[in-house]
């Protein structure tokens, strides 16, 4: 009876460790097993989304322009503006892998992408952030791999300037300082995507509003990217279809109410301007009043500044196709970041929100936004093997070959790379 004692004494010490030990793997806010278990889910949604590419890995559209200059000796095309706008991480990442592998360009390209979404999630997931605890932002996380479009932009190195756009408003809700890391995204970010430079009058207004210094830097280090990128617009010469105030109106009424049409063939045409408009700016106005009764300041603050930004994006994404743009069919990817922004800022206030109305409603917008994934969640292009046209090259005996490139997915609108046989070879 005595000696049971230090014996029951050391199983209490030997349980109480295993117990402690056993707290880095629960599935907790901090849990490596959490953080880890979302970025490898997320990107096999991620991965999905394309099979197409993932069977037969191709090149895509203006990756062409930048291919072209590098190849052509061109080493300014890491910074050059592709189609009217700078976009330095496309740019930049599509010449490096043409420097490293032409024999494997689209899959060096593929790798490439992967590595600028698991980028954004851990800018989204690791530091504290006032967009919720990590578990909430998990979910954002996948939100952002099920963004109910057409999957357009998803794994093609071209479009990694979208997923730059996110990381401004990814900052915003950025807990501490980390000037160390915030400046450089921020900067990157700026000179990458026009959308991103265009969140520095947020940042300028969030300062304003809750006077944090971080909020001033941020907006000084985006304020001469903006400024260049709108001196690159200027200065291009491609043409924006002419547009008029209520057609911009009506096209950002569009994305809002499309963002819920709960079936890939809703087009809105039975609706009518007017009613067009209604639907819109109502969502908008039932968002506003959702923010504006949070429970705490700071939460509103960074809602506000959330929503403030999804409206830019959407007025800014309804310039290049007005009204014959859909999510589901031709210029998906115009809906890309004004719908990633609408899933983060609708999961924030499902779990911020005090009042159950908002949240039951954030609730079944989220849902019923995710309907049209049933059509929209895969993507397939016609198959043209890289491979197969790259021996071609390299048997040709004239000096050039023309290399396939996809452009929209078809095969009769391939585009094409010309580059020298010896480089095939």
């Amino acid at each position: 009876m005595g000696n049971s004692l230090p014996h029951d004494a050391d199983n209490r010490a030997g349980v109480v460790q295993r117990l402690r030990g056993a707290r880095v793997w629960r599935v907790g806010d901090k849990s490596p097993l959490l953080l880890g278990g979302t970025i490898i889910l997320a990107v096999l949604l991620y991965l999905g989304r394309r099979p197409d590419q993932l069977i037969a890995p191709m090149v895509w559209a203006e990756e062409t322009v930048i291919l072209g200059r590098w190849y052509g000796g061109q080493y300014s095309a890491i910074i050059d503006p592709v189609a009217g706008q700078l976009v330095v991480v496309s740019s930049m990442l599509v010449s490096l892998a043409g420097a490293l592998s032409f024999a494997y360009l689209p899959e060096l390209e593929m790798v490439l992408i992967v590595a600028v979404f698991v980028a954004t999630l851990l800018l989204l997931l690791l530091p504290d952030s006032r967009w919720g605890s990590r578990k909430v932002r998990c979910l954002m996380a996948l939100s952002l791999a099920l963004i109910p479009i057409n999957p357009e932009p998803y794994l093609v190195l071209l479009f990694a300037f979208w997923w730059t756009s996110l990381w401004p408003i990814i900052v915003l809700g950025w807990r501490r300082d980390l000037l160390w890391m915030r400046l450089p995204v921020l900067i990157f970010a700026g000179i990458s995507s026009l959308a991103a430079a265009f969140v520095a009058p947020v940042f300028l207004v969030l300062f304003l509003w809750r006077r944090q210094r971080r909020d001033l830097w941020s907006a000084l280090v985006l304020m001469p990217c903006l400024a260049v990128q709108i001196g690159v617009v200027l200065a291009s010469e491609r043409q924006y279809p002419a547009l008029e105030w209520r057609t911009a109106l009506v096209q950002v009424a569009r994305t809002f109410c499309l963002y819920v049409r709960g079936s890939a063939q809703s087009n809105l045409p039975q609706f009518g301007e007017s009613l067009t408009l209604a639907c819109g700016f109502g969502f908008v106005a039932l968002l506003v009043v959702a923010v504006a009764r949070l429970r705490r300041a700071e939460q509103r603050a960074v809602g506000f500044a959330l929503l403030l930004t999804l409206v830019g994006y959407a007025v800014l994404s309804s310039i290049p196709a007005p009204i014959i743009s859909h999510p589901s069919f031709d210029g998906p990817r115009y809906y890309f970041l004004p719908f990633a922004l609408l899933g983060m800022l609708l999961l924030f206030l499902v779990f911020a929100a005090r009042d159950r109305l908002v949240r039951i409603g954030a609730t079944v917008a989220l849902l019923v936004a995710l309907l049209p994934l049933v059509h929209d969640y895969a993507r397939h292009a016609d198959s043209v093997s890289w491979r197969d046209a790259r021996s071609e090259c390299a048997l040709s005996e004239s000096a050039t070959y023309a290399m396939p490139v996809h452009a929209d997915g078809r095969r009769e609108a391939l585009w094409v790379l010309v580059v020298a046989t010896e480089r095939c070879r």
